[in-house]
Parts: structure tokens; C-alpha cells; sequence
């Protein structure tokens, strides 16, 4: 089966964690998964962000170039939220089709 998971978080963010033990644990069971989610906030992550996609245990991750939480603004950081709602959009439907997508997110606006 394959599966797409929208994020705004993803390890090493603190709130990705849940999602990464589900993407690995169907990744074990032989199910392809993909994640689309924001640049890592936290620094040294030793992850080269230029790739177009990095692997972590089979998991496929793509991020797209929005950084929300690093923004002192909430405005910035409401434009940089819609910025990604619309980029994830456009960037799904071009995609192969999935059997199932998952989307969630905590409001990173406060």
C-alpha cells in the first residue's frame, strides 16, 4: 500500500515522532510511505537539505522549504502555514496516487 503523510512536523521535530514510528512500523510491515513536511527547525540535524528526498529507515521525506516556527511574527507565521497548505496541495496531486493520506498538524501559530 502506499502512504502519504502531511506534517508540518517530522523528526528530528519533537512533534514528528509519533508520525515516524507509524511511517517505519508500516515500512517494516512492506508498505511504501512517503512524508511531506517542513525544513527541521533544530540545527545540526546532520541532514543534507539540498537532497530532493531523504531515506531514514526505508521512510521517504520530503520537506518543503517553509520554516514556520523560526518566525517572531504570527502573521509571518500564518503566511508561512498557508504557504505550505498550498504547496502540499500542488505537490500531492502531481504525485503518483496514494492508497491512503494522512494529514495533521498542530497550529504552530502561538
Amino acid at each position: 500500500m502506499r502512504i502519504l503523510i502531511i506534517n508540518l512536523y517530522y523528526k528530528p521535530e519533537t512533534g514528528g515522532y509519533f508520525y515516524s514510528n507509524l511511517a517505519e512500523n508500516w515500512v517494516q510491515n512492506d508498505h511504501t510511505v512517503d512524508i511531506l513536511s517542513c525544513r527541521p527547525y533544530l540545527t545540526n540535524t546532520g541532514l543534507i537539505e539540498d537532497l530532493p528526498v531523504n531515506v531514514i529507515q526505508g521512510v521517504n521525506i520530503y520537506r518543503i522549504p517553509v520554516q514556520i516556527l523560526n518566525q517572531k511574527l504570527i502573521f509571518l507565521k500564518a503566511i508561512n502555514l498557508l504557504k505550505f497548505c498550498i504547496y502540499a496541495l500542488f505537490w500531492s496531486l502531481k504525485r503518483q496516487k496514494y492508497d491512503v493520506v494522512m494529514t495533521s498538524s498542530l497550529t504552530p501559530l502561538f
